[in-house]
């Protein structure tokens, strides 16, 4: 079975990459993968602002989870020099950092409509299945989803009540339903025996247990 996954993770991505560039642009690091200037603003911003109280720890979550489609397709070497120059810059950076605030400041407003409400729909159409998938019970480590889904639905219900529209303008129903009906088949094709180490399977599998991550981590907040 076809699956189009690439919705899912383009929705999950949103624009944040694209928008932390031009900040980077005269950025000193150099002889890194394409982009990674723009991966590390992203995680010294989410790794520092949990440390001086900007961000909650869901909400770093969420923003890695936008560069995740560009760190999977590193080598393990570029990956290691991208880890060095994130802590190199953390251990740089001021809580009162203009750049940093700004952009957090900036970002807060669309953090549960668009960062964090794809994952939502994927844990819970996940978390309702009779035999959830491996990738997603490793992390979320629950016998019983029912709370959870509970607080999900009360979500969406505040965000529609709100009148905040989903991506695209889309109702809140159209959303959830389009996210849910890709997951499913996406676990359709993994248990009808789709080579796991494929690459289109190794990124369905990451972003299950992201999303999983992600919301446990929304859900244990105060």
């Amino acid at each position: 079975m076809k699956t189009n996954w690439s919705v899912i993770l383009s929705l999950c991505l949103s624009g944040t990459v694209t928008m932390a560039m031009p900040v980077l642009a005269q950025d000193s690091v150099r002889k890194l993968p394409r982009q990674a200037q723009s991966v590390i603003y992203l995680h010294v911003n989410a790794d520092k602002g949990v440390e001086c109280g900007l961000l909650k720890p869901w909400e770093r979550a969420a923003i890695k989870a936008q560069t995740l489609r560009i760190t999977q397709r590193w080598s393990q070497d570029d990956s290691h020099h991208v880890a060095d120059a994130i802590r190199d810059k953390i251990a740089k950076t001021q809580c009162d950092d203009a750049a940093m605030v700004g952009w957090i400041s900036g970002s807060k407003k669309g953090f549960e409509t668009e960062f964090l409400s794809p994952h939502l729909v994927m844990y819970r159409t996940m978390a309702n299945m009779e035999t959830p998938p491996k990738p997603f019970t490793a992390i979320t480590q629950r016998l019983d989803y029912r709370d959870a889904i509970s607080r999900i639905d009360a979500q969406f219900a505040a965000l529609e009540a709100s009148g905040a529209k989903a991506e695209g303008g889309k109702s809140w129903e159209d959303y959830r339903a389009g996210i849910a009906a890709i997951v499913t088949d996406s676990v359709v094709a993994m248990d009808s025996g789709t080579d796991p180490m494929s690459k289109k399977m190794r990124e369905v599998q990451t972003m299950m247990a992201t999303s999983a991550v992600l919301v446990e981590s929304w859900l244990a907040a105060p």
